[in-house]
């Protein structure tokens, strides 16, 4: 049916449908409504679809000789390109042989559409196969191709076909010969950018045919930009032909450093760092200067490896490596313009070979060196800088590593943590501790802040530990400042200790009314910290239950020892508290007492948790004298295999203490038969003073 004769049917399909739908209106009685439901309910109801005519349906056009010859020129390649976007390529045949059949040539453009699409589809074998037929047809048809022509099969095979099949490459090789036939005839007008287009095409996805491509032109004369040439190069590196790199380098009329770069940075990617010295070498020999991005190819390969390798090298290979990077660092630094910006991830992998091999001083060489070019280093770069000064500080080098924190600190970096806490424990152990005192009122004043509570204990600590107790409660102070300021008065594991460590400072001091009012302070803040409705006795903290039996030992007072361990919130069942009671009552020369409390922890734990407090007061029986519990305290540890020369010089000065010459004797000769071996000052007293006024005598 023709369309004029499809209007006429629709308008007439309309008008009575129309004309029934009002005189249905006008002829439909009151109760009309009432009937058509009842009608509905007790009928069956069929659908009736719309005419087809009215239904439009998609279908591909219909292509007729008639109206195909009639069309001129312009509207055939309008019809083609609109058959070829909507991918209907068969009728786009058909529209071809309509044409013949007319006596008509189609035009280029028409059979250029044709293989364009196509060539989209050369993952299929049949289109590749139908793009040659449709090109030898236009040459039968006396259609001479043109360079577009030649171009779409040249990207169809390049996008959509292996890049490194050898067939594909080789067809590719004779269309190329074919394109360059034609711009040779054409006298080469603008072939260059045409080659370009082509080239970039192939070079992003690496195709196996770049080097002939490139040859022929060559070959052909053709002026190719020196652009071309590095997208060529970049391609077969990426592809992975380095060979083909090569000869395109070797064809090369003028090379450059961005050609050689290229070829260099791809061996090195291959992981071939001797080819790539090799054609360095033969880059200089060419009086071309490398410029940084070579230098950054090396580096990173040279500290890729370094890194990889670990402790498997030498001593000398290790020395060797480090001192090539070094000098490509240097030749690096050198080349590059002080406003480009170095790439990151070649800094870090640098700094993270430095660091594996512990070269913080090549770090602190390298930071100093960005630093004069202002180079704005990433977060993932300064913390391989604050690693670096952490290190310096393990190894005293204070000087380096405070110059580098002092700057990052000043370039808005912040204070790292851990390499705080590392510098000020480094200068606590150099006793430095003005210095150590001066890096954090830095960081105070740079953060705009207190420091963490950590790093004011670790100077409590210190000041403690050198009698600077003004200093100390200075620190103190700011820990107290530092956990109200959190919002809690309570007794934290930080405040905890602190209390610890001023208490057991004053105790050293022999400061005891200033040991009484801290521990009362730390008891009130002990049971404030409880809920009110919770006001039972907890037991109390046994690191300060340590520290006071341990004070109370320094200072000799045993009434306050006695005194404390009656509290009912003190527990001194812990084998740690126990040592430390054993200890605080020889100290006070409390042997028996001593004695007590080591029976006391025996019964509860195991001998070998307890040897050392069992030797001590071994040793403090034996200054006594007493023979019995010496004696017993011996055979204890002997049956448990514990004995040891402490233990047995003990006994000996135990018998030469209670006048037991002959025991002394026996343990003596045993113990040089044995050939145990005693400390020169008990040698002596047994043989000098003990045993030979025995004889004497």
């Amino acid at each position: 049916m023709s369309s004029s004769g499809s209007s006429l049917c629709r308008r007439l399909w309309i008008k009575s449908l129309c004309h029934d739908f009002i005189l249905l209106q006008r002829s439909r009685s009151p109760f009309y409504p009432t009937l058509q439901q009842t009608c509905r309910l007790s009928s069956q109801v069929y659908y009736q679809p719309p005419p087809t005519f009215l239904t439009p349906t998609l279908r591909p056009p219909i292509i007729s000789k008639t109206t195909t010859t009639a069309l001129p020129r312009k509207a055939l390649e309008k019809m083609t390109l609109d058959l070829v976007k909507s991918n209907h390529i068969d009728d786009a045949h058909r529209l071809l042989t309509d044409i013949y059949r007319s006596g008509r040539t189609p035009t280029v453009d028409m059979y250029n559409h044709i293989i364009k699409a196509l060539a989209k589809q050369f993952r299929c074998q049949q289109r590749q196969i139908e793009a040659h037929t449709l090109l030898d047809d236009m040459v039968h048809h006396g259609v001479t191709p043109n360079a577009q022509t030649y171009i779409q099969f040249l990207l169809g095979y390049a996008l959509h076909t292996s890049a490194t099949n050898a067939t594909t490459i080789r067809q590719m090789q004779l269309i190329f010969d074919r394109f360059l036939d034609y711009e040779h005839q054409q006298g080469y007008k603008r072939t260059q950018q045409k080659i370009k287009k082509l080239v970039e095409v192939m070079a992003s996805i690496g195709h196996g045919a770049i080097l002939p491509v490139m040859v022929a032109s060559v070959k052909a004369r053709v002026s190719l930009d020196v652009v071309i040439w590095h997208h060529a190069l970049s391609g077969c590196t990426k592809g992975d032909s380095m060979e083909a790199a090569e000869q395109l380098l070797e064809i090369m009329i003028r090379r450059d450093a961005t050609a050689y770069d290229i070829v260099i940075g791809g061996y090195l990617m291959c992981g071939e760092v001797d080819r790539a010295i090799e054609l360095f070498q033969r880059m200089m020999d060419d009086g071309i200067v490398a410029d940084d991005r070579t230098y950054q190819k090396f580096l990173r390969a040279y500290a890729k490896d370094a890194t990889k390798q670990g402790t498997t090298r030498t001593v000398v290979q290790h020395e060797n490596q480090l001192d090539t990077l070094q000098r490509l660092w240097q030749a690096m630094m050198k080349t590059m313009p002080t406003t480009q910006q170095l790439h990151d991830d070649t800094l870090v992998m640098l700094l993270e070979c430095y660091l594996r091999n512990k070269e913080y001083a090549a770090m602190e060489q390298v930071y100093w060196d960005l630093r004069q070019h202002d180079y704005a280093f990433s977060r993932r770069s300064v913390i391989y800088f604050y690693k670096a000064i952490s290190g310096f500080a393990q190894q005293q080098h204070l000087i380096s590593g405070i110059a580098m924190f002092y700057d990052l600190l000043m370039h808005g970096h912040g204070a790292n943590h851990s390499t705080t806490s590392s510098l000020l424990r480094a200068c606590v152990l150099r006793g430095q501790l003005d210095m150590a005192q001066q890096i954090l009122g830095v960081v105070e004043e740079t953060v705009e802040k207190p420091a963490a509570v950590e790093h004011y204990t670790t100077m409590l600590k210190a000041y403690v530990q050198q009698g600077q107790l003004d200093m100390a409660a200075h620190m103190f102070t700011k820990v107290q400042q530092h956990c109200e300021a959190n919002g809690s008065t309570s007794v934290s594991r930080c405040l905890s200790s602190s209390y610890q460590t001023m208490i057991r400072g004053y105790f050293k001091a022999q400061q005891s009314d200033m040991v009484d009012a801290l521990f009362k302070q730390w008891i009130t803040l002990q049971q404030k910290d409880k809920p009110k409705n919770n006001r039972t006795l907890d037991m109390m903290d046994e690191g300060m239950i340590g520290v006071m039996v341990e004070g109370y030992g320094l200072l000799g007072d045993r009434e306050g020892l006695d005194e404390f361990l009656c509290r009912g919130d003190v527990d001194t069942s812990s084998t740690r508290t126990k040592t430390i009671l054993i200890q605080s009552r020889l100290q006070q020369g409390d042997v028996e007492g001593a004695e007590k409390d080591l029976n006391d922890g025996l019964a509860m734990t195991d001998i070998k948790a307890m040897q050392s407090s069992v030797e001590a007061v071994l040793c403090g029986m034996a200054l006594n004298g007493n023979v019995a519990s010496c004696e017993y305290w011996v055979d204890l540890l002997l049956s448990k295999g514990l004995i040891n020369n402490r233990s047995y010089m003990a006994l000996l000065v135990c018998y030469g203490k209670a006048g037991e010459m002959v025991k002394l004797q026996q343990i003596y000769d045993d113990l040089n038969q044995q050939g145990i071996q005693l400390e020169d000052g008990i040698e002596n007293k047994v043989k000098l003073e003990w045993l030979e006024t025995n004889v004497y005598s």
